[in-house]
């Protein structure tokens, strides 16, 4: 699938009540502090959509959301343009994109430690229906190769299943028997 728009929501671990303001003044600060090796653009508040994108950080490759997706609120990094490579290549640069931006929220002191991730799952998706309708066959050819990948950066091999409905993008949930910390999982990218 040498698609450009792949997509790795992770979720936030329950804790405190985070009010979307916070996740505004953290994605500016993106912006005006250089957090992410991105050319980034603009803050957009959708938080008034019900199961919407959230609070989103719009960056030239890709976008970054505070998803409510499935009711579950977790950080969606979703690319758009700008891969190279084949699928293993677009693969370890959505997981880098996503990890990064999830570790510089769990670090900034706007959140003072109220943000910590659950590597223990992820969802991963294909937002191009064209290249990757959401059918099993779309899964039998694709789940190999990101088990190989999940399994290098997990470090331990996942359980993979196919979810959402052939009128949605192929989407993978993705578990792991355990949670590694970010940074670990950060520096098997490297």
């Amino acid at each position: 699938m040498e698609s450009q728009r792949y997509a790795l929501k992770l979720d936030v671990q329950a804790s405190a009540e985070i009010p979307d303001s916070d996740f505004i003044l953290f994605f500016h600060r993106v912006i005006q502090e250089s957090l992410l090796p991105e050319t980034c653009i603009d803050v957009t508040d959708y938080s008034h959509v019900p199961d919407g994108p959230g609070v989103m950080l719009i960056c030239h490759e890709a976008h970054y959301s505070m998803d409510h997706g499935g009711g579950r609120l977790g950080l969606k990094c979703a690319t758009k343009r700008g891969a190279t490579g084949d699928a293993t290549a677009r693969l370890r640069r959505i997981l880098q994109k996503t990890l990064r931006a999830c570790s510089a929220m769990e670090s900034h002191e706007i959140f003072a430690g109220r943000v910590k991730f659950d590597t223990r799952s992820a969802l991963f998706s294909i937002e191009d229906r064209l290249l990757a309708p959401s059918t099993q066959s779309t899964f039998e050819s694709f789940a190999p190769l990101l088990a190989e990948v999940a399994s290098h950066v997990w470090g331990a091999s996942p359980v993979l299943a196919r979810t959402g409905s052939a009128k949605e993008v192929f989407q993978v949930e993705l578990t792991a028997p355990h949670a590694p910390p970010l940074a670990e999982m950060l520096a098997r990218l490297d």
